[in-house]
C-alpha cells in the first residue's frame, strides 16, 4: 500500500475510534466498520450489492428513528456506512478526500459526546494524516516536505480546535448517558449502596483552595420520609435564589468541581454552601433540605464556597417552614417493638444532644462496619441490622441513628453523598469515586438548627491506595477535561468577542451601535478568508509540484489516465517508463491482451484528443471514467476478464 493510501486508512480508523468512544451501540458499529474498512484494503474493487445494502441500511436507520432512537447513534451509523461504501468503491484521489471529510465528521460527532482522553491521540492522528492524505497518488516528497506538511497540519488542527462550533456541554463518553448511582435519587431502598461501595468509577474531581480539617463530606440529597425499608425526599426543588455574603467566614473554602452526570442533576457540595455558580451561568434549583440541582444530565462544572460540615465551624441549616418540617422529621412507620425499647435503653434521659451522643457511641462501639452485609435484602432490614447481623455499611448506621433519634423526639433525616477522596499529587485535584459513597444523619437541635452527625465507624477509609497507573490516568483525564472539555461554546464566544475587540482597536475610533465588536469581527473574517485562500493556492501549487509526471499535463481526462497507469504499475506490470501514453498502452495490449489493456489504449487516445487536439473534456469525461473502471478490474498479469469494456 502506498504512503498516501496508508495515512488515509489511519485517518479513517481515527474517525471510527472517535465514534466508538461514545459507547454502545456505536462502539459495536464502529468495530464492524473498522473490520469492513480493513477488508476493503485487502479485497479492493470486489463487487458488492451496494444498492441492496443501501436500502437495508436506510430502512434500519429510519426504523430506529421511528422507534425512538437517539440522534447521535443514528448519525454515527450513517457516517460509518458512508465510509465503508467510499473505501470499497474508491476510484481516485477524490474518493480519498471524501474519506478524510467523513473521518472529520466522525471526530466532530465524537467531540460533543465523549470525555475520554483517548480522543486526543485520535484527533492528532487525523490531523497528521490530513496533509499527507491530500498528496496526489504516487507522490514521494522529500523528508523536509513531509515534516513541513505535518507541522502545518498541527497549526491547522489548533486553529480548527479554536474555531469549530462546540456543544455547550459535552455529554458523558465511555458507557454513555448518566452515571447510574444507585442510592442517589429522591427514593432510595435501604441497602441500595451495596453495588457502589466496590466500584472505582470516578464521580467528581475537585480543586480545593485550602485544606479542610478532617474527612471531606460531599453533601448530596437529604431524605426525610421512612417507610421501614425506603427513604425518600418529600420537598421538591425550587429555583435557587442565593446571594453571596459581603464577607465569608474564615472557615469557608472555595472548591472548583468537575462532576460527571448523575441522576436528577444532583450537585455535591462540601458542607453548607454560601455561594454556588455553574461555569456556564446556568440556572440552579434547591430543595428546602439543602439539596442543590441543575438541569440536564450532562457533565457539570461549578464553583462552590461552603462551610465544611465537621471540624472547625459546624454546618447549620436553618428551619425554613417551622413546625411542619420538624414534624415530618419525626414521623415513623410501624416498627419492631424491640427498636423502641433499644432507643429508650441507650438514650436514657437528659438533653437532646446528650441522648444523641449516647446513641452515636453505642452504634460505633457495638456494631461492625462492612461494605458487604451478609443479608442486605432482609424483609425488615433495620431490625435485622440492629438485632441479628450487627454489621453493615453506612446506610444501616445512618438509618439506625435517624430512627432511634426520632423515637426519642429528636427530628432527624439522612443524607446521601460521599466522604473523603484521593488527592492526586500531580494535579492537586481530589478524585472522588463511587466507592467513596456515604450516608450520615442531620438532626435538629434547638438553638442550632440542622447539625450533621456521623455514627459510622471510621468513615472515609479508602479501599486501597491508587496505583501509579491510576494516578497517571487520572492526571491525563483531569488535564483533558480541564484544558479541552472546559473550552465550551460560552468560552469560545467570549474568546471570539475578545479577539474582535482587539482587532477593532486597530481601526479608526468610531462609536459602536452595540456591545458586539462587529467591525473587529469583520476585519478578522477578511484576514481569515485571505489566509484560507492563500493556503488553498499554496496547497494546490505544492500538489502540482509533487505530482509525478504531471508537468504541463492538466485536466480531468489526464488525471484519469494517470490513475489508470498507476493502477497497472502497482500490480506490478512493468511498462517501459520511457514510452509515451499510446505507445505504453500498445505495449500492454501486446504483452497482456485483454479488455483492460484495450481500455487503457482508448483512454490514452482520449487523453491525446483533449490535451493535444483541443477536444472538450466534458464530452469525453463519462467515457473516460468508464474506461478507468474497466482498467481497475485488472488484478494480476494472469487474471483478466473476458467482458468487453
Amino acid at each position: 500500500m502506498s504512503s498516501p493510501r496508508l495515512v488515509i486508512e489511519v485517518a479513517v480508523l481515527a474517525g471510527l475510534g472517535a465514534l466508538a468512544l461514545q459507547g454502545p451501540p456505536l462502539q459495536v458499529l464502529a468495530g464492524l466498520g473498522a473490520v469492513g474498512c480493513g477488508a476493503a484494503v485487502l479485497l479492493w474493487r470486489r463487487r458488492l450489492p451496494w444498492a441492496l445494502l443501501t436500502g437495508v441500511v436506510l430502512a434500519a436507520l429510519i426504523g430506529a428513528g421511528i422507534a425512538g432512537g437517539e440522534p447521535p447513534p443514528l448519525l454515527g451509523g450513517l457516517l460509518i456506512y458512508l465510509q465503508l461504501h467510499r473505501r470499497w468503491t474508491r476510484l481516485d484521489d477524490a474518493d480519498d478526500r471524501v474519506s478524510l471529510l467523513l473521518a472529520a465528521l466522525m471526530l466532530v460527532a465524537g467531540a460533543g459526546n465523549s470525555t475520554s482522553v483517548v480522543f486526543l491521540p485520535l484527533g492528532l492522528a487525523w490531523a497528521v494524516a490530513l496533509p499527507l492524505g491530500l498528496l496526489p497518488s504516487g507522490a514521494a516528497p522529500r523528508l523536509r516536505w513531509r515534516i513541513a506538511l505535518v507541522g502545518g497540519a498541527g497549526i491547522v488542527a489548533s486553529v480548527l480546535f479554536w474555531i469549530t462550533p462546540r456543544p455547550a456541554e459535552p455529554e458523558l463518553g465511555g458507557a454513555g448517558g448518566q452515571l447510574q448511582l444507585t442510592g442517589f435519587a429522591s427514593k432510595v431502598e435501604l441497602g441500595a449502596m451495596d453495588a457502589l461501595l466496590s466500584d472505582p468509577e470516578v464521580v467528581l474531581r475537585a480543586a480545593i483552595a485550602q485544606p479542610i480539617p478532617g474527612p471531606i463530606y460531599w453533601r448530596g440529597l437529604a431524605l426525610d420520609a421512612f417507610d421501614g425499608s425506603q427513604w425518600r425526599a418529600t420537598r421538591p426543588p425550587v429555583p435557587a435564589q442565593i446571594q453571596a455574603p459581603e464577607a465569608y467566614p474564615p472557615e469557608a473554602v472555595k472548591v472548583d468541581v468537575l462532576l460527571e452526570p448523575v441522576p436528577e442533576g444532583i450537585l455535591f457540595v462540601p458542607g453548607r454552601p454560601l455561594q454556588v455558580q455553574l461555569s456556564d451561568g446556568g440556572a440552579l434549583s434547591v430543595d428546602r433540605q439543602g439539596g442543590w440541582f441543575t438541569r440536564g444530565g450532562g457533565r457539570v462544572r461549578y464553583t462552590v464556597v461552603a462551610v465544611p460540615p465537621f471540624g472547625v465551624g459546624r454546618i447549620l441549616f436553618p428551619t425554613e417552614d417551622g413546625g411542619g418540617e420538624l414534624q415530618r422529621a419525626l414521623q415513623l412507620p410501624r416498627l419492631d417493638p424491640r427498636i423502641r425499647a433499644l432507643a429508650e435503653q441507650i438514650a436514657g434521659d437528659g438533653p437532646a444532644d446528650v441522648q444523641l451522643e449516647r446513641l452515636v457511641t453505642h452504634l460505633r462501639d457495638q456494631y461492625r462496619y462492612t461494605r458487604r452485609p451478609a443479608d442486605s435484602g432482609a424483609e425488615a432490614p433495620l431490625a435485622s441490622f440492629l438485632f441479628d447481623r450487627r454489621e453493615g455499611h453506612c446506610e444501616y448506621f445512618a438509618s439506625s441513628l435517624a430512627v432511634l433519634a426520632r423515637l426519642r423526639g429528636i427530628p432527624a433525616r439522612i443524607v446521601n453523598g460521599f466522604v473523603g477522596g484521593e488527592l492526586n499529587p500531580t494535579t492537586g485535584w481530589w478524585v472522588v469515586r463511587r466507592y467513596h459513597a456515604h450516608s450520615w444523619v442531620e438532626v435538629h437541635l434547638d438553638g442550632l438548627g440542622w447539625v450533621p452527625v456521623d455514627a459510622t465507624p471510621g468513615p472515609g477509609a479508602p479501599i486501597a491506595p491508587p496505583s501509579r497507573w491510576d494516578t497517571l490516568a487520572d492526571t491525563l483525564q483531569t488535564w483533558w477535561m480541564d484544558r479541552f472539555l472546559a473550552y465550551d461554546r460560552s468560552t469560545q464566544i467570549a474568546l471570539v468577542l475578545r479577539a474582535g475587540r482587539r482587532a477593532e482597536a486597530l481601526l479608526p475610533p468610531r462609536p459602536s451601535p452595540a456591545s458586539v465588536p462587529w467591525r473587529g469581527l469583520l476585519l478578522l473574517g477578511i484576514v481569515g478568508g485571505a489566509l484560507g485562500i492563500g493556503l488553498r493556492l499554496g496547497l494546490r501549487r505544492l500538489s502540482r509540484r509533487l505530482r509525478p509526471g504531471s508537468a504541463g499535463v492538466r485536466g480531468p481526462v489526464a488525471r484519469l489516465h494517470r490513475l489508470a497507469r498507476e493502477h497497472i504499475e502497482g500490480l506490478p506490470i512493468e511498462i517501459p517508463p520511457h514510452l509515451p501514453p499510446v505507445a505504453a498502452a500498445r505495449w500492454l495490449v501486446a504483452h497482456h491482451p485483454g479488455p483492460e489493456a484495450d481500455a487503457l489504449l482508448e483512454l490514452a487516445w482520449l487523453h491525446y484528443d483533449v490535451t493535444l487536439g483541443g477536444a472538450p473534456a466534458a464530452t469525453v469525461l463519462p467515457r473516460a471514467r468508464a474506461l478507468l473502471r474497466c482498467v481497475h478490474k485488472l488484478r494480476r498479469a494472469d487474471d483478466v476478464t473476458s467482458a468487453a469494456c
